[in-house]
């Protein structure tokens, strides 16, 4: 079995197409700012889907405004028809800036003559040592050997370069503290795999995987990153996962007391400002104060958690990390050097994150660097990181005028015999209803005194519940997350085209494609991982038929 349409789903959230052979193609697109927040020229991305023998070659695709006028646009081939080769999924890119709430309407199309030029455009150098990334409006370079995140960074304003960072900005890269068996990190790595995916005018990925080592070169944990640079932008967004395949039993758990990663100031000089931006929104950190966000302490927040500091030149770095509430405990903060992310941060050295073989976990990190000049994100940016402009379909598009889902058709889909409306209502309404309930349920507390709640447990939408039995006894029912729930999800999103469903998917697709652990307080520190993984191992009675590990390891890789 393999588990590539769901990754290819995520990416373009699981669009696929089939039907007639045709040529021309004129498919209605829509792109919406879910926020009240304007957004600036930002890349809107989505799968969409074509029919079989519509198109070999995305070389004759073209996007066009509601005025009939072509946009800058990137496609990617994600997948082929089986039968002839041609086009069955296609990952569409280009920007789009609105007004907060405002909807833009696009035509996928195919057209002869040249692409509209952007303004600006991702270009990649190569050299011996490491590669250099100009998205137009910054510079940064990523090294081929100690990888240490920013190697360099300098903003572009016209023809002048301004300095941003110098060599050793992001300090030892991705820092592990991992308690007794000492300090590792992706620096100390001296040669891990450095290549160039996904290159466009518009978004180009670089892809870093290694072993975090100690001083001594001995290694603890894979990692792999993904750099995503995007045209006219200086906001780069960096998705980090690191997994233990280290041991052969189980229960050879790693202990996690810190995870984190830092990015410095250009020079000695302390910043001017700094500055939070959480719960309660943004919030200016007065020079005294220590400039901190503590997911422990902020419960039930759902938006992303920002650190920033700044100099009055307007020269200044901001993190931000996506689903803050989730994958604890972990904090950010503004310090007077720079920011600092910490991943994974124990709240109390007896109670440190236990990692367990074949465990893995993903965050997803925007850094965002200002000044002088102008680039195509804004003050807004990181508030709109959790949700990221997605092109859509028409639900009709997704099902039955591709047959993208097999025989599905949309929710909306006249043919419906009158008999089934009813039924067809019910299931809909009880999908809402389970979505709803996980996230009323995700916001209670397990154990106050030791301060967890369900946020340690619900990974991107899991829906653990706690229950009474005879005498007391408190047990656990996994609601989702559970073998195909990720891609029902995509069905009826496909089908009814509700953002909350998309939103569920993504959500619990990151939590399905992590394995993470239990703190239920019967069992806390249990290794929790991927329902399917797991029953793999229970029904073969663990025995050994590879190593034990693989039953742990993560099953699929998706890209957000």
């Amino acid at each position: 079995m393999t588990f590539r349409p769901l990754s290819l789903l995520l990416a373009g959230v699981l669009l696929v197409g089939c039907a007639t052979s045709r040529t021309d193609l004129n498919v209605p697109l829509t792109v919406t700012n879910r926020s009240e927040l304007p957004r600036g020229m930002e890349i809107a991305e989505g799968g969409v889907p074509l029919p079989l023998g519509a198109l070999r070659d995305v070389r004759a695709l073209r996007v066009l405004d509601s005025a009939g006028r072509p946009v800058p646009a990137q496609f990617t081939v994600l997948n082929r028809w089986p039968t002839d080769g041609s086009i069955r999924w296609v990952l569409v890119k280009f920007p789009a800036g609105m007004a907060g709430g405002e909807t833009l309407d696009y035509t996928l199309t195919t057209a002869r003559g040249p692409l509209a030029t952007p303004e600006h455009r991702v270009r990649v150098f190569e050299d011996e040592d490491s590669y250099r990334v100009d998205t137009g409006t910054m510079r940064f370079t990523v090294r081929k050997s100690n990888f240490a995140l920013f190697d360099r960074v300098a903003l572009v304003d016209g023809d002048r370069e301004v300095p941003l960072a110098g060599p050793g900005a992001g300090g030892d890269g991705f820092v592990i503290d991992a308690g007794e068996r000492g300090m590792f990190s992706t620096r100390n790595d001296p040669e891990p795999t450095v290549r160039i995916e996904d290159a466009g005018p518009l978004r180009t990925t670089v892809v870093v995987e290694g072993k975090h080592k100690n001083e001594q070169g001995e290694p603890l944990l894979d990692y792999q990153v993904r750099i995503y640079a995007y045209a006219g932008s200086r906001a780069v967004r960096v998705q980090y996962v690191f997994t233990n395949r280290d041991g052969e039993w189980p229960d050879e758990q790693i202990t996690l007391r810190n995870v984190s990663v830092n990015l410095s100031m250009p020079g000695d000089e302390e910043p001017s400002s700094r500055w939070l931006i959480g719960p309660e929104g943004r919030r200016e950190v007065a020079p005294d104060e220590r400039a901190r966000l503590d997911s422990c302490e902020v419960r039930h927040y759902e938006g992303p958690a920002v650190a920033g500091v700044g100099h009055d030149d307007g020269i200044g770095i901001e993190s931000t990390v996506q689903w803050f509430w989730q994958l604890r405990p972990k904090s950010i903060e503004a310090a007077r050097a720079g920011t600092i992310v910490n991943l994974v941060d124990a709240p109390e050295p007896g109670e440190p994150v236990y990692f367990y073989p074949g465990m893995s976990k993903t965050h997803d990190l925007l850094f965002r660097f200002t000044g002088p000049g102008r680039s195509t994100d804004d003050e807004h940016t990181a508030r709109h990181f959790q949700h990221r402009l997605f092109v859509k379909c028409e639900p009709s598009w997704y099902c039955q005028e591709t047959l993208s889902l097999g025989r599905l058709v949309s929710a909306d889909y006249p043919g419906y015999l009158p008999e089934f409306r009813n039924v067809q209502r019910v299931i809909e309404d009880g999908f809402r209803e389970q979505i709803e309930l996980i996230r009323e349920l995700r916001k209670e507390v397990i154990d106050p005194e030791r301060n967890l709640d369900k946020h340690h447990v619900i990974h991107f939408g899991d829906g653990y519940r706690t229950v009474r039995r005879a005498g007391d006894h408190r047990g656990i029912l996994w609601d989702n997350c559970y073998y195909s729930y990720t891609h029902l999800l995509a069905m009826q999103y496909c089908r009814s085209g509700e953002d909350l469903f998309l939103d569920t998917l993504r959500e619990a697709g990151t939590f399905e494609g992590d394995i993470t652990i239990s703190w239920h307080e019967n069992n806390p520190g249990a290794p929790r991982v991927n329902p399917g993984a797991y029953h793999i191992g229970g029904f073969s009675g663990w025995t050994r038929f590879t190593s034990s590990t693989y039953n742990f390891y993560k099953p699929i890789t998706i890209e957000l």
